[in-house]
């Protein structure tokens, strides 16, 4: 039992620093490029054109409310004082990845979400938009220091460009951690290869403890924890 505590206080850390990777990758380059496509605008991301009136009728209550908090965004206003909202590059900077995705969702534009989607090498918006949700959903149990091993997604992974994922898989972590590595090595290569490499480190530290460890997180993860197995999670760009 102890073991299998350190395991998943590993892997949990793991997870978290890689996971910090794609949420900042993704929340740059959406800055980014809706940016860049809506210049006259700096504040798009309110833009009832731009995204769902939804988003922006609940913006300052679910997001804004707690970023004007930020020393940043405080100095802004304090130069700004007709400012509503910071401009984008500032904003979004301070936004948490479950109100990014909620942003990514209420886009109107289908060409924007698929300009997103396909710079991270997913084809279908509705795919990368499950992806994502599975890292949050992944990112949130690390934060909170909840049992990883043997978590169970509450949305399954659907089937896209992280690999095959079978029936009984599709909840499960190993589902998760073939869309992180996915993610991850659409963003570095070489991070990814380090997230690989880091994982199996791991579960040979709980191997060496005893083959019904082993065995236990086999089963619970639905997933093959062997170097050999785990380095077909390597992709290339």
């Amino acid at each position: 039992a102890v073991a299998l505590y350190y395991f998943d206080f590993d892997i949990r850390n793991i997870l978290m620093r890689y996971i910090s990777r794609i949420e900042v990758a993704f929340r740059t380059y959406m800055t980014y490029t809706l940016s860049n496509r809506y210049r006259d605008d700096p504040c798009w991301f309110v833009n009832p054109n731009v995204v769902d009136q939804s988003f922006v009728d609940s913006f300052d209550s679910n997001c804004y409310d707690g970023i004007r908090k930020n020393a940043n965004i405080r100095r802004h206003h304090k130069h700004y004082k007709n400012d509503k909202y910071a401009p984008a590059w500032k904003t979004l900077e301070h936004m948490t990845l479950g109100s990014m995705l909620t942003l990514y969702t209420s886009l109107k534009s289908v060409t924007d979400k698929r300009n997103i989607s396909l710079y991270f090498g997913v084809n279908q918006t509705a795919v990368f938009e499950n992806y994502m949700e599975t890292i949050r959903c992944i990112r949130n149990i690390c934060a909170h220091g909840s049992v990883l091993y043997d978590s169970k997604l509450f949305q399954e992974v659907k089937r896209g460009p992280a690999g095959k994922i079978a029936a009984d898989e599709k909840y499960r972590l190993g589902a998760a951690i073939k869309v992180i590595s996915f993610m991850m090595g659409r963003i570095s290569s070489n991070r990814q290869h380090d997230l690989i490499i880091e994982l199996n480190k791991a579960y040979m530290t709980l191997k060496n403890k005893g083959a019904s460890l082993q065995q236990i997180v086999e089963s619970t993860t639905h997933m093959a924890w062997d170097l050999a197995s785990i380095s077909q999670l390597q992709t290339t760009k």
